[in-house]
């Protein structure tokens, strides 16, 4: 019987038939993150000499509703993202006086009455006083004519001498005298009365008048046109002064743009720049509406410790025409965003 036998194999050939190529992955990696760093660079270093850079605040109109005193919230007539026009009631109030409540303002009407009613009272017995010194006066008048008459005829008897007459005439002149004084105070009283009731009457009135308004419910009406974007404060809370009740938003959008003082010859007026927002990557294309002339701040949204100019000259960016419709559908307000202008003109 015939055995047959394979061929021999070497060892080192079985080894090199099993062995797989390796793939490079690696290297692969190295290159991608190596060309990612180069376009960064060049980015870097190309990027300002073909753009003019800035940052701003994409800002909507808006209009905050607030008061100079503490109110508190009775009624909402709006609900938030409600539109409203010129006119429209949108909540009830009433005005808060921690200072003076109203109870308190009521004891200060009653005593301020009172003192207004010791006063007449003063004035009223002066009256009556000079209502009785002229009546006595009058009366002493009186009894000096007659005596006078009684006199004249004793004179024409020759029973007293006529400078006995003269001394009646004398006290005749003396009381006559006195009447007239005391007529003409008893009149100056009587229009001191007259203008203290009314000024009395006058200060009384609006006194109650500005404690009915103090206790009595007000309506805000809007006094611009556009959305109720939040209400802030809950019904019957009080809203402290200068805190905002709510905002209404008008469809209009601005950019508040800082320019860097050593590149404030990049933007004109009526130049136009594209806004990049920062949550997608369509671009909005705008104009150069407004740049002023004093410095300021920058917003707080942007800045921070390691930026080394802090303040800017603002400028004010607007829709260009035609681009009015996408600038409306954004559905957001005060976010930061970049500007960037080309420098070179085609």
């Amino acid at each position: 019987m015939d055995i047959q036998f394979t061929p021999n194999i070497t060892e080192d050939e079985t080894k090199v038939s099993h062995v797989v190529p390796r793939r490079r992955w690696d290297r692969w990696l190295y290159i991608a993150i190596l060309v990612v760093l180069l376009g960064s660079l060049l980015k870097w270093l190309i990027y300002p000499c073909f753009f003019d850079l800035s940052e701003g605040i994409l800002l909507q109109q808006q209009y905050d509703i607030n008061f100079a005193e503490d109110i508190r919230i009775l009624e909402y007539h709006v609900e938030d993202g409600n539109e409203v026009k010129v006119g429209d009631t949108l909540f009830v109030y009433e005005l808060q006086n921690n200072t003076y409540p109203a109870n308190q303002d009521s004891i200060s009407l009653m005593l301020d009455r009172d003192k207004d009613r010791t006063l007449l009272i003063e004035l009223n017995a002066e009256i009556e006083k000079r209502q009785l010194f002229i009546w006595q006066h009058k009366k002493r008048l009186k009894y000096w004519k007659s005596e006078k008459n009684r006199k004249e005829q004793l004179v024409y008897l020759n029973a007293i001498t006529p400078n006995e007459l003269a001394n009646v005439d004398r006290s005749i002149d003396d009381v006559s005298s006195q009447i007239a004084t005391l007529n003409a105070e008893y009149a100056v009283l009587i229009k001191q009365r007259k203008q203290i009731s009314n000024y009395l009457q006058s200060r009384s009135d609006m006194q109650y008048k500005d404690m009915q308004l103090k206790s009595s419910h007000s309506y805000f009406v809007s006094p611009v046109e556009g959305q109720v974007d939040r209400l802030r404060t809950p019904l019957n809370q009080i809203n402290y002064k200068k805190d905002i009740v709510a905002s209404i938003i008008r469809p209009e959008y601005i950019v508040r743009a800082y320019i860097d003082i050593d590149r404030l010859n990049d933007f004109r007026i009526g130049d136009m720049v594209s806004i990049i927002l920062p949550y997608r990557h369509t671009k909005l294309e705008g104009e150069v509406a407004k740049v002023y002339m004093v410095s300021e701040p920058k917003d707080t949204s942007f800045s921070d410790n390691t930026v080394k100019d802090k303040s800017g000259i603002v400028m004010e960016i607007i829709p260009s025409s035609g681009n009015k419709p996408e600038w409306v559908q954004l559905g957001v307000s005060n976010i930061p965003v970049k500007i960037r202008k080309f420098k070179i003109h085609l």
